[in-house]
């Protein structure tokens, strides 16, 4: 009985270890991932790929597109997260951010809807271009994610950025 009442009163804490606390970072298969679905309800499939053929191109860093069907893949080589154009303070953030990433991007879309996925990014620090992965910044272990304040800027400013760099808009009609 003790084991039981014990198991139910820390149930809540493995739980909530377990759920992400940010908005676009999500945990699969061990892999920290930055997903994002945007909607486009007025475009068809075609106007999307369209649309993004001609945008995704004009990102800070993009490199190796590629594109088959309803899939565009590429990285994003030594570009560095435009924090300040969000409103945030130089002073008042981690200096991790101020250094220049690398990821993989991908990109599927359908009528109404795509969906950008980043995954293994790394800041590239100091000289020498020491590796920080973003996955050692905001998971401890498992699926358990870190709290504190810098992990926790880290990662709002970091899936801010992203979200915006990919949300493009139909300009046909210009």
């Amino acid at each position: 009985m003790r084991k039981l009442l014990l198991l139910l009163i820390f149930m809540p804490a493995f739980v909530v270890a377990q759920n992400s606390p940010y908005k676009y970072y999500k945990l699969d298969k061990g892999e920290l991932l930055f997903e994002n679905i945007y909607h486009v309800d007025s475009l068809t499939a075609d106007q999307i790929g369209a649309m993004l053929k001609r945008e995704i191109p004009k990102i800070q860093g993009i490199v190796d597109i590629r594109t088959e069907g309803n899939l565009l893949t590429g990285r994003i080589r030594n570009s560095n997260i435009n924090y300040r154009k969000a409103g945030h303070n130089p002073m008042n953030t981690y200096s991790l951010l101020d250094n220049p990433f690398d990821a993989g991007v991908t990109i599927e879309w359908k009528d109404g809807r795509y969906r950008v996925t980043l995954s293994g990014v790394v800041f590239h620090t100091g000289k020498d271009f020491n590796k920080v992965f973003l996955n050692t910044v905001l998971i401890k272990k498992g699926s358990e994610w870190y709290t504190n304040k810098m992990s926790r800027q880290i990662g709002n400013y970091s899936e801010e950025y992203y979200a915006s760099i990919f949300s493009v808009t139909n300009n046909d009609n210009w």
